[in-house]
């Protein structure tokens, strides 16, 4: 069957007339990009629906630390694209375990905004183990950074669902090699 933006148009009229109160946006229409600097770590859940389990076909990995010149090479990129609107997504494993990555990338967003960037909106996705562990750090880290929203991944509001649905591992260090 062969999909298009009519059948998509369509299908959003549908879903509109049947609830009312929802909003639906066009996010076709965006002329921006959608930005997500990479935050990999030793993740402290091992959810069988891991994007990076799907992408690595579920094999080891070994990530202790980014290379020394990230900033910089991440605001060369910024810097290429000052003229374009932004979405920042502060995504991939788990954003609220690396704080100085997570503090790092957010003072680098802040320059290219100082230098005439737009970011039209800030989204943090999150299993939430950082700010059990360091609810403080990251609140300082994140004030004043205008994030739109934090979108939580919890996925059942009973703990022991949840870990069945998660697997919080009982050990996270700072530099692991995971089997998944």
């Amino acid at each position: 069957m062969s999909k298009n933006y009519d059948d998509y148009d369509l299908f959003a009229q549908k879903l509109l007339s049947a609830f009312p109160n929802v909003l639906i946006e066009n996010k076709l229409a965006s002329e921006g990009l959608s930005l997500t600097p990479y935050i990999y770590n030793e993740c402290s859940a091992n959810c069988r629906f891991c994007s990076e389990k799907l992408v690595r076909n579920g094999k080891i990995t070994h990530i202790c630390h980014v290379c020394d010149d990230y900033a910089q090479k991440l605001d060369i990129v910024l810097d290429r694209l000052i003229e374009t609107p932004l979405f920042l997504s502060l995504s991939w494993k788990e954003t609220s375990e690396s704080p100085d990555l997570l503090k790092t990338i957010l003072e680098c967003v802040s320059r290219y905004e100082q230098k005439g960037g737009h970011v039209v909106g800030k989204v943090m996705y999150s299993n939430m183990s950082g700010f059990v562990k360091n609810m403080d750090g990251l609140l300082d880290i994140l004030h004043n950074r205008d994030l739109t929203r934090i979108e939580c991944s919890r996925h059942h509001s009973d703990e022991d669902i949840n870990q069945d649905i998660v697997h919080f591992k009982k050990y996270h260090g700072m530099c692991a090699v995971i089997a998944v």
